[in-house]
């Protein structure tokens, strides 16, 4: 029986230098009221604990592989949906591409792909790793500039829950072109956040999201923005296709 199903493992001997870590009472294998202040505290403590060996692991991995996350490198199931969705010969446009490597696998099948971020540091990287010919990254910020050149499709993967409003990028996007393909973060992708925003805490994904998202929300933004949506799903995230009558 796991954990998670109510049993209190042994600690292994090599998580028990966890203990130092204890701070106000909160150690490993201490029990609570329900809906207690303590138990509440500790939550929130080991919620600190995660969160620090998340950034630690995090750090370890982009050394190990050589600053190629294995996120981006070797989780190539949570990139598919944008792969499959770029067809032969597009000219594709990646907004806020970060230091994420499945433009390269879309550059296998697209004729072009241009991708951009405002933060040159992760451009740099990008241009550091890229081996395809027919990918170029820039670094731009894509709410003031696009890139010269009509596009076929543009995805954006991750990026509106880091914008305030997300509205004018996607009405400006669906003027230019007819495609778009969305990946945002889900605000029911794990149970932990759920606590967390049960409790009272910080809940999201990462600090800098103004938002996360349900599929009424997404939808609600892209056809704000003009896009008529032809597709909405669930998968590690949630996942649209929209086109763009103004842009055809």
């Amino acid at each position: 029986m796991s954990a998670s199903d109510g049993e209190r493992p042994e600690t292994p001997p090599h998580v028990k230098t966890l203990e130092s870590l204890a701070r106000k009472g909160c150690s490993i294998g201490d029990r609570f009221a329900p809906g207690s202040p303590e138990g509440r505290e500790a939550i929130a403590y080991w919620f600190e604990v995660i969160q620090y060996a998340d950034r630690m692991l995090n750090l370890a991995c982009n050394d190990y592989y050589d600053l190629r996350h294995p996120k981006h490198y070797l989780w190539t199931g949570h990139a598919a949906f944008l792969v499959e969705n770029i067809r032969p010969g597009e000219r594709v446009l990646d907004i806020g591409c970060g230091a994420s490597y499945y433009q390269q696998w879309m550059a296998q099948t697209a004729a072009e792909v241009v991708a951009v971020d405002i933060n040159p540091d992760r451009v740099a990287q990008s241009i550091r790793n890229n081996t395809m010919p027919n990918l170029r990254f820039l670094t731009m910020d894509a709410t003031r500039e696009l890139p010269e050149g009509r596009f076929d499709v543009v995805v954006c993967s991750h990026v509106l829950e880091h914008l305030d409003d997300p509205v004018p990028l996607l009405t400006n996007l669906a003027r230019h072109i007819p495609k778009i393909v969305v990946k945002v973060p889900a605000v029911d992708s794990t149970w932990y956040k759920l606590v967390r925003k049960d409790i009272g805490l910080f809940w999201m994904d990462d600090p800098d999201h103004r938002r996360e998202y349900t599929l009424d929300l997404l939808r609600e933004h892209l056809e704000a923005g003009g896009w008529t949506v032809a597709s909405l799903v669930r998968g590690f995230d949630l996942r649209a296709i929209a086109t763009s009558p103004a842009a055809g």
